[in-house]
């Protein structure tokens, strides 16, 4: 039985772009599309492939720990 792909998520009303940095870190800002369905203290955010391979290669980088 194929399985249903999980809803995007829905983008911030306004449609705003905003900057965000690695909580703890130096890394950042990253342009990012923060989601509205979370609450604000965990709001999740939407990149582009190009910013989510800097995030990833930063965090490598400077060996954070995270995959």
């Amino acid at each position: 039985m194929p399985s249903i792909p999980p809803t995007p998520p829905v983008p911030h009303a306004d449609g705003s772009i905003q900057l965000v940095t690695i909580e703890g870190t130096g890394l950042g800002p990253y342009a990012a599309l923060p989601v509205t369905f979370l609450r604000p203290d965990d709001t999740a955010c939407l990149f582009t492939r190009a910013t989510a391979a800097q995030i990833a290669a930063d965090a490598a980088r400077d060996d954070l720990g995270m995959s």
